[in-house]
């Protein structure tokens, strides 16, 4: 997917650059909550999107992207063992949907 792709469909859909990116990770966090997709499907896709939006995402959008980030690893702070997308992903993607999130 390349950013001509992004405009292309954002101006078909009479949206922003901004808008289809959060619309899109939206519809990302609603499907890896309802388990539609996995958690590398969703991370794959925030990156690309992340690097799209030249490492700006703004607003629903960027805390999506971050809640995928956090999930991506094991944090020097955990115990080994709990998994990092249960432990910090799914509970940030939760309060995401419920409209819980700061910019």
């Amino acid at each position: 997917m390349t950013l001509e792709d992004i405009d292309v469909y954002a101006t078909s859909l009479h949206m922003s650059r901004e808008q289809l990116y959060d619309a899109a990770l939206m519809h990302v966090a609603e499907a890896f909550m309802s388990g539609t997709i996995a958690f590398e499907t969703g991370d794959a896709v925030a990156n690309v999107l992340w690097g799209l939006s030249n490492f700006s995402l703004e607003g629903r959008a960027r805390a999506i992207f971050l809640a995928f980030d956090e999930g991506e690893y094991y944090h020097k702070r955990d115990v080994v063992g709990p998994d990092p997308v249960q432990l910090y992903t799914r509970p940030q993607i939760e309060a995401i949907l419920r409209g819980e999130f700061v910019t």
